[in-house]
């Protein structure tokens, strides 16, 4: 049955959402735990690639600016 089947569907999604983000961990045997601190560690690998683009950014539009036109921006970003 299709109904059925996409029950079964949404709630391993639903399952599989809980554990990335920390939550009914316990349930979850060696390979899947491998499985969610490689998820984690590949979007902490993300976040840190688009802090430093956007750092790069942020340096570029600053050089540009004092070049145009002279002074600071005024938007600050870590």
């Amino acid at each position: 049955n299709e109904i059925d089947r996409i029950k079964k569907e949404n709630d391993n999604l639903q399952l599989e959402l809980r554990h990335l983000k920390g939550e009914d961990i316990q349930s979850l045997n060696l390979k899947n735990l491998m499985a969610v601190e490689h998820a984690i560690e590949h979007g902490l690998d993300k976040m840190e690639y688009l802090m430093t683009k956007r750092r790069n950014l942020h340096q570029t539009f600053s050089v540009a600016g004092k070049n145009v036109g002279g002074g600071e921006s005024a938007t600050q970003f870590p």
